[in-house]
């Protein structure tokens, strides 16, 4: 055995080169010297293990090449990664991540609020609507079923018929006529009727009228005429109502009204009747000023002329219009005593009429002062100071403006 670094000999078992102290463990097959031949062999074959790896080395490099291509997928690839890292840090995530999702439910929850909003205020108006439409239906049939003959009656017997004077049909009729008696009864096809009959002198003859009303809520309108169970054409209702009319004292129809008669019929146009039917429409449901109802008439598309022979020929007891007017304002708004009066006047009510309606209303002026100061307080934000000025300029004294302060807390 030889020492490697110096080819001296080497003693057996020798760990050192006695010639040049080298170590002798870097030979450790000196006890089989027989094998060294193979060991050393084994090194040779080293070289083709070590030469495929460079033959394949255009092999590596096919792939490397290949892998130039597929980058951008292999980059796009790190996406998911990157959402993986950016998932690990939460802090920097959480608020970008959420952010839009969040918004797009809120604006799908408001859209579903709101459409359900709607649908629940259609069903509430188709549920009123049906309600209106039920509760005037029961309303009718219990006016039907309660309403007495002698209120229909009534209808017909105190109500006007303008174009012939202003008389109530009852007074003309049960002056004119002999025995006179009304009757009530539902037709066939459910219109209420109203069935007048009395004896008159006709040409000079005794004679059986029979006269018709339909009546309709509190307005009516004649049906039919009967002269001893004969029906009279229409065409001759004018002239018979106007004689009934005309001279109650009379007591007999002295002539065919179809011959002429002293009728007042021609005294009004068409236009003028229609002018008068609307004004008695209107003062039948609201309450009017005489030239308030001129307004409203000309409004309506009637001359001026049409519009004053109807306020004029309504039969309207102004006083009384006056007063329901007032009923009507102090049922919804606090009035003082003077404001009461200007609105009065201001709807056209002279100030006679105005005062009068208001000096009758029997109103408690502190409590109109609270109920006005409630509503002020409900709308806007007032001071004790401000709140009883403002009454006061509403035409309350100042002793009321303190009792309406005082009812609303100051």
């Amino acid at each position: 055995m030889f020492c490697t670094n110096c080819g001296k000999p080497l003693e057996e078992g020798a760990r050192f080169c006695s010639n040049c102290g080298a170590p002798v463990e870097a030979v450790p097959v000196a006890e089989t010297p027989a094998t060294a031949i193979p060991v050393v062999a084994v090194s040779a074959p080293e070289t083709p293990v070590v030469e495929p790896p460079v033959e394949e080395v255009p092999t590596l490099e096919i792939p490397t090449e290949e892998v130039i291509e597929p980058v951008e997928a292999t980059l796009e690839n790190a996406v998911p990664q990157q959402k993986a890292i950016s998932y690990q840090q939460p802090v920097d995530a959480a608020p970008v991540t959420p952010a839009a999702p969040a918004k797009s439910k809120k604006k799908k929850v408001w859209i579903i609020v709101g459409i359900a909003i709607a649908v629940f205020i259609l069903i509430v108006v188709g549920v009123a609507i049906g309600l209106k439409s039920f509760f005037n239906k029961v309303k009718e049939q219990y006016n039907i079923e309660t309403q007495s003959d002698e209120e229909y009656i009534d209808v017909v017997r105190e109500g006007y018929m303008f174009e012939y004077g202003y008389q109530t049909v009852g007074e003309a009729f049960e002056a004119f006529f002999s025995d006179p008696e009304w009757k009530y009864f539902q037709a066939s096809d459910g219109d209420h009727m109203v069935q007048f009959e009395g004896g008159c002198l006709y040409d000079g003859e005794e004679t059986e009228f029979l006269a018709q009303f339909i009546v309709d809520n509190y307005d009516f309108e004649l049906y039919a005429i009967e002269l001893d169970g004969v029906v009279q054409d229409s065409e001759l209702y004018d002239g018979y109502l106007s004689v009934i009319f005309e001279d109650e004292s009379q007591n007999g129809m002295e002539e065919d009204p179809t011959k002429g008669s002293s009728s007042n019929s021609g005294s009004s146009t068409t236009s003028q009747k229609n002018a008068l039917e609307s004004a008695q429409s209107y003062i039948s449901s609201l309450a009017f000023s005489y030239t308030g109802l001129i307004e409203q008439l000309e409004w309506e598309g009637y001359s001026e002329e049409d519009a004053i022979y109807a306020a004029d020929n309504c039969g309207a007891d102004w006083y009384k219009e006056a007063e329901e007017s007032v009923d009507s304002y102090l049922s919804f708004m606090g009035f003082s005593y003077t404001g009461l009066i200007d609105q009065l006047e201001y709807e056209g009510f002279t100030t006679d009429q105005a005062t009068k309606a208001v000096d009758a209303c029997g109103a408690d002026w502190n409590e109109q002062a609270a109920k006005c100061a409630q509503s002020y307080m409900d709308s806007l934000s007032f001071s004790r100071d401000e709140l009883i000025d403002q009454l006061e300029f509403d035409g309350f004294t100042y002793d009321q403006a303190v009792y309406g302060a005082a009812a609303v807390g100051y």
